[in-house]
């Protein structure tokens, strides 16, 4: 293992995020042949996130280390990220590489407008491998509302950190399973909650609506008042009018409806995941 050299008391724990094929029964049959592996298999897939908090909740070392299981970013560069935490000069270790720059224009523009809502430092390409020490784990973990989402949170919660550059592997990267569909709905609870852009854009919306509302209403009243233009003109003012206040009002009971069904979601206080078995 990549760690045996380092000499270090260690245990490796796998989260099963709902998987349909053998991967609980491998994880078994390791945990039952190596006492430092440890598995948690959760009733469903629930999703990445609420999968790393599982982890998070699960893990009992002093520095953990949080990697996806596709392999994709090579364990032999976890001691790499171990050194500043052994060392005592960051309290996590974030990981970025050239291969993270060819990611989807999507998940890079979820991550820079998370960090560039909030005063963290701006990490460019970071990705899930990255090290942390307890402290750090203990504070993530007490996230459990369902916006959050530890990659971008990582950057966010302070403490010392520091980012490591990782060479590539030389074995080809899976393919992301997340698509747009999936991108959007996890992004679409932190803009709501945590940048609030929704109600920015609806704010700009109606300062600009509420402008040309005013001054089609002036010229619609100056119209009545003087008794000259054309009467159907005048009548398609003021329709017109009618039509944007109504659009104005869809947005506000639109914006109200999302915010009433988080706030519903979070009152609710539903786990954010089921424990099936443990090995």
């Amino acid at each position: 293992m990549a760690l045996d050299a380092l000499n270090l008391d260690h245990e490796v724990v796998l989260v099963d995020d709902g998987s349909s094929d053998q991967t609980w029964d491998f994880i078994k049959e390791r945990a039952a042949s190596d006492s430092r592996i440890r598995g948690i298999r959760l009733s469903r897939n629930f999703g990445q996130h609420p999968a790393i908090l599982a982890g998070l909740r699960a893990v009992r070392g002093n520095v953990v280390v949080l990697i996806d299981s596709d392999l994709d970013d090579d364990p032999i560069h976890i001691p790499l990220l171990l050194k500043p935490l052994l060392d005592g000069t960051a309290d996590i270790a974030l990981t970025t590489t050239t291969r993270m720059q060819k990611t989807r224009l999507t998940s890079r523009l979820l991550h820079q407008l998370a960090q560039n809502s909030t005063e963290s430092p701006i990490v460019e390409n970071i990705g899930t491998f990255r090290a942390m020490t307890s402290p750090v784990v203990t504070a993530l973990a007490q996230y459990q509302d369902h916006s959050s989402v530890y990659g971008p949170l990582s950057t966010q919660i302070g403490f010392r950190q520091v980012t490591i550059e990782i060479p590539d592997s030389d074995s080809p990267s899976s393919p992301s399973t997340y698509s747009l569909k999936k991108r959007v709905r996890l992004a679409w609870p932190m803009l709501l909650n945590e940048i609030g852009i929704p109600v920015k854009i609806t704010v700009c919306i109606a300062a600009v609506m509420f402008g040309l509302v005013s001054i089609l209403g002036a010229t619609a009243m100056w119209r009545f008042l003087s008794g000259g233009g054309d009467p159907a003109s005048t009548t398609s003012l003021v329709f017109l009018v009618l039509l944007m206040n109504q659009v104005l009002l869809g947005l506000g009971i639109t914006m109200i409806a999302f915010y009433a069904r988080g706030i519903l979601k979070e009152v609710l206080g539903r786990p954010r995941y089921h424990i099936w078995d443990e090995a």
